[in-house]
């Protein structure tokens, strides 16, 4: 319940809307109850008019009702058809206008959960994502929080309507016969205790079913983003079978949910069939006694009719509820997540950078492994120092640790002798520029992926950024140029296109700290000579940290530092390494020979 309290609170800023459905609601029900109150007296007068003043004679408000209708000259009839028309024409207005201003309010709400919950996972740490797939945070966004309209907008709704116009059939139930309201309104708390077990049942369905359908969604998106993999390693019936297992447990579960949905109604229809037979059986035996007139009976037994549907509906939203309860505890498991660390309230923008970037005895920890070991080292404005080492040693988490994607166990990352965290997050990550071995496009135009960041760049400065890339010539080509859509991941790009967009979009943004993570490890020879001259006009007067496999890349680093299980056990400029160094000149030895090496070899 506390979780449903939670979600109905997101509906607090539209209250006007709220009170306007709920003012809908009850003008629905005084006129369903008004409906069914002139049911008794119509039937009455349409079957026998001349015994209509005997059979209403104990009715005082008729006999009143009548004499105004006499002194105006209006027979009773007439008024009696407008009514109906009337009050039904008020009851259908009042269900659209609870109906529309509801809707709209749930709309909203939806809407705000979607803005704040992806607000929200882009505040998280880094860290956040090394354990949940893309899949199952897509499933979470999209199916979970479609399933908190329905607990929004069509629970709170009945609720509101159903419940009242249940209060108003039940008074006007009571008003017409005391004892036999009681006689039907007898089952009324046998019904819900197996509703309430059945919701529990259905609400750990529902969630199974949101946890299938994430794990089929990040199937599916691993073989869509994977398909040439797939393909290439003929893996197509092993993928279908994956998902063919997941899916099957996925209509397991649908199969469970709908046979619990299902018990509901029959149920219900079971325990009311009960209540009209004891009714109808009561009403005979004071009708033949005397006791009890046609016409009150009639109305007595249409507004049980009209009862029950709603007492229905009531129990099945039951279900509903606690879908969108499924739904929304997985939504705020996401909300709940501690975001970033925010600023410090004294930090202050980080403007420019003058002396570099410095490792001062950094230690981290991921997790209970220590990843970093005594970290110390200093990059300073012009240099480009390169760190290499076997896979796993620690090199991209010092990379990460310049933006703050992480932050020390303990020692001090600092720019300029002041500590990282002294700085304002957004101020410090303007001034790094990121290359990576994976490059990330969106599915949008080359210009906006170059330009990405960037708050208005003209297009002359896309263009020189692109030049000075190397990348100018084939976005001509392009079949719009610089408004071409390069597709989900630069798909309609090769290697060395993507990865020279990639540099161009670091040469507009002008960060005076470069990061290079492997960022031409993957090309071939032919690209990577293309990227690497992208990479020279880039380098100049920067404060450069490169990651590198091949270490013909970086023989020409101010420093060369080499990472071994989180510490630094060689240091030195590559002629130093390999005549002083033994595990770079391990490394070395076994990537090349002496004579394999370019006497002018590219810096990365």
């Amino acid at each position: 319940m506390n979780v449903y309290l939670r979600l109905l609170a997101y509906l607090r800023p539209y209250w006007v809307a709220v009170a306007g459905a709920m003012f809908c609601m009850i003008v629905y029900s005084l006129t369903q109850g008004a409906g069914v109150f002139l049911v008794g007296p119509a039937v009455a007068y349409l079957f026998d008019p001349e015994s209509f003043d005997a059979a209403t004679a104990s009715l005082g408000k008729w006999n009143i009702f009548k004499q105004v209708m006499g002194m105006w000259g209006v027979s009773f009839f007439p008024v009696l058809v407008a009514a109906i028309i009337i009050i039904f024409t008020v009851k259908g207005v009042a269900d659209f206008g609870q109906a529309y201003l509801m809707g709209g309010a749930a709309q909203r709400v939806l809407r705000d959960v979607r803005n704040r919950l992806f607000a929200h996972l882009e505040s998280l740490p880094i860290r956040f994502y090394t354990h949940k797939s893309t899949g199952e945070l897509m499933s979470r966004i999209t199916n979970d929080v479609a399933l908190l309209q329905g607990a929004v907008s069509d629970a709170v709704a009945a609720i509101l309507r159903d419940a009242s116009a249940t209060a108003v059939l039940v008074a006007l139930a009571f008003a017409m016969d005391v004892k036999m309201a009681l006689i039907a309104c007898v089952v009324f708390p046998v019904a819900v205790i197996p509703i309430v077990r059945l919701g529990k049942r259905l609400r750990r369905a529902s969630r199974r079913k949101l946890v299938s359908t994430a794990k089929l969604s990040t199937l599916i998106h691993e073989m869509v983003r994977g398909i040439r993999i797939v393909k290439g390693f003929a893996m197509e019936k092993w993928e279908a079978r994956k998902f063919e297992g997941e899916n099957n447990g996925l209509y397991r579960t649908n199969l469970r949910a709908i046979l619990l949905k299902a018990a509901v109604t029959p149920l219900n229809e079971f325990l009311a069939a009960v209540g009209f037979a004891v009714t109808l059986w009561y009403g005979q035996r004071r009708i033949a006694a005397g006791t009890l007139l046609p016409h009150e009976f009639i109305t007595f037994f249409v507004a049980l009719g009209s009862l029950y549907p709603y007492l229905k509906k009531l129990a099945s939203i039951n279900n509903v509820v606690q879908e969108g309860i499924a739904g929304a505890t997985r939504v705020f498991e996401i909300l709940d997540e501690r975001p970033e660390p925010p600023d410090s309230p004294d930090a202050v923008p980080l403007k420019v950078v003058r002396e570099g970037v410095s490792f001062e005895d950094v230690y981290f920890k991921y997790e209970d492994e220590m990843v970093l070991k005594g970290i110390n080292f200093r990059v300073g404005v012009g240099e480009i120092v390169a760190l290499v080492g076997a896979s796993g040693g620690g090199k991209t988490t010092i990379a990460n640790l310049i933006p703050r994607f992480y932050a020390p166990t303990s020692g001090q990352v600092t720019i300029d002798g002041q500590d990282l965290s002294s700085f304002t997050v957004g101020s410090l990550r303007r001034q790094v520029g990121i290359v990576t071995q994976q490059t990330i496009l969106f599915n949008d135009t080359v210009a906006n992926n170059i330009a990405y960041g960037e708050a208005k760049p003209t297009r002359a400065e896309i263009e020189a950024a692109a030049r000075a890339a190397h990348a100018h010539d084939f976005i001509e080509r392009m079949p719009d140029g610089y408004n071409s859509v390069v597709g989900e991941g630069g798909v309609w790009l090769s290697g060395g296109e993507a990865q020279r967009l990639s540099v161009a979009r670091a040469i507009l943004k002008d960060a005076p700290i470069l990061i290079l993570d492997e960022a031409t490890s993957s090309l071939d020879a032919d690209s990577e000579a293309a990227v690497q001259k992208a990479l020279d006009n880039l380098l100049t007067n920067r404060t450069t940290l490169v990651i590198a496999h091949r270490l013909s890349t970086i023989r020409h680093a101010s420093r060369i530092l080499v990472i071994l299980s989180g510490e630094i056990v060689e240091e030195g400029t590559h002629e130093e390494l390999l005549e002083h160094g033994t595990e770079y000149k391990r490394l070395y030895e076994k990537q090349f020979r002496v004579d394999e090496i370019p006497e002018h070899a590219p810096l990365h």
